[in-house]
C-alpha cells in the first residue's frame, strides 16, 4: 500500500512522541531525528506537527533542520555517502576517497547530488554510508 501524507504524518510524529512531551527547545533535536528516522526526511507537515506539539517557532525548526547536515527537508537517496573536505580529513586522505568514488559513478561535484547518493561538504568529519530505512 503506497504511502499518503497522512499516514506518513502520523508515523513521524508518533515516532517523535517521547520527545514531544517535553515541550521546548530541548526536545527539536531529538524529535527531527525520530521523525526523519521514518521517512528518511523531514516533510514540511510533519515539520510543522513538530513546532506545534513542542510550542516552538516554525523557524527554528527549519533552523535546526538546515543546520545540522544530517537532517533532511527533502527526500534523499537510500544510502548517502559522505566525504569530509575539512583540512584534517584532507591531510589524511578523503580526496583519495573522492577520486576513488567520483569515477565511478560519474559524477560532477559542483553541487549536492542527492538522489545519485553523493554529497560533498565539509562539514562532515567521515566517509560512511547512511542506510535510511523507510516504511512504505
Amino acid at each position: 500500500m503506497p504511502p499518503t501524507a497522512s499516514n506518513s504524518l502520523i508515523h513521524s510524529t508518533e515516532a517523535a512522541q517521547p520527545h514531544i512531551n517535553n515541550p521546548g527547545h530541548s526536545g527539536l533535536l531529538p524529535a527531527l531525528l525520530k521523525a526523519q528516522k521514518q521517512n528518511g526526511y523531514i516533510s514540511k507537515p510533519v515539520a510543522a506537527e513538530i513546532a506545534r506539539a513542542l510550542q516552538v517557532p516554525l523557524a527554528d525548526v527549519y533552523g535546526v533542520i538546515e543546520f545540522y547536515a544530517l537532517l533532511y527537508s527533502k527526500p534523499t537517496a537510500v544510502r548517502v555517502i559522505r566525504i569530509c573536505g575539512d583540512p584534517a580529513c584532507s591531510i589524511a586522505g578523503s580526496h583519495t576517497a573522492l577520486k576513488l568514488c567520483v569515477p565511478a559513478w560519474v559524477l560532477a561535484l559542483t553541487k549536492p547530488l542527492p538522489m545519485a547518493g553523493l554529497w560533498w561538504s565539509a562539514r562532515h568529519a567521515w566517509v560512511c554510508v547512511t542506510r535510511h530505512q523507510r516504511r512504505w
